[in-house]
């Protein structure tokens, strides 16, 4: 098996993981509420840095968030249920805890070019440039609120896929530079999807991926 096929056994896609009830009030409250311009996150100044950075740059990334306000609970629920019925036993790993959900709302033209969730290019004291975790995540989970809609395909370049959403489905994914994916331009309709971003047991920290590297080249690493 080669690199790539390894790579494509760990993207994880399963439909109707989200009951057509629970999704159907969701989309009442996505439609009532304001949206808000979403920034996008600059892995490569931040860890040139040692601090966190955000932009926004709607030539990369045109995309609104909502508040989860009351759906919290219910949100979180149904995720830590589908972390221990199907993420753990798929990736045959331990979660361990995760960032707050966000409800993403992609208009006609709304889009996200190709990124990468977790890690970027890092330049060390000695030249040397290597891959490092640029925020605290290991898996990453999309959630498919709606359907009705043209584009806004999940691509992964890299890899040669391309994911038709659909409502009710899970896509997940490891973090890592190897999973570099985004959002196709909506050319008609209202796009809405639920993202969210995991620690796993067992994997390195970006805590201690700094002291390492810290370590080994001699130099403190903040971010």
């Amino acid at each position: 098996m080669n690199n790539t096929d390894n790579h494509l056994s760990q993207v994880l896609i399963r439909k109707n993981v989200l009951s057509p009830v629970f999704l159907d009030e969701l989309i009442r409250y996505c439609d009532s509420m304001n949206k808000t311009d979403l920034s996008v996150f600059d892995p490569e100044k931040s860890n040139e840095t040692g601090e966190t950075h955000w932009r926004v740059d709607k030539n990369v990334r045109d995309t609104q968030h909502i508040d989860l306000g009351p759906w919290f609970p219910p949100i979180h629920q149904m995720l830590w249920s589908t972390v221990h019925n199907i993420v753990n036993p798929f990736y045959n790993c331990q979660v361990k805890d995760s960032e707050v959900p966000q409800i993403l709302s992609y208009g006609c033209g709304g889009h996200y070019g190709p990124h990468i969730d977790a890690e970027a290019m890092w330049t060390a004291p000695s030249g040397e440039v290597i891959w490092k975790k640029s925020v605290d995540r290991d898996l990453s989970f999309i959630f498919y609120l709606n359907d009705g809609y043209e584009g806004g395909d999940l691509i992964m370049p890299d890899l040669g896929i391309r994911i038709r959403p659909e409502r009710g489905m899970m896509v997940a994914f490891p973090s890592n530079r190897f999973y570099r994916h985004g959002v196709e331009p909506v050319t008609n309709g209202h796009r809405y999807a639920m993202v969210c971003w995991a620690t796993v047991h067992g994997q390195e920290s970006l805590e201690q991926q700094n002291l390492r590297l810290g370590q080994q080249y001699g130099c403190v690493i903040n971010n």
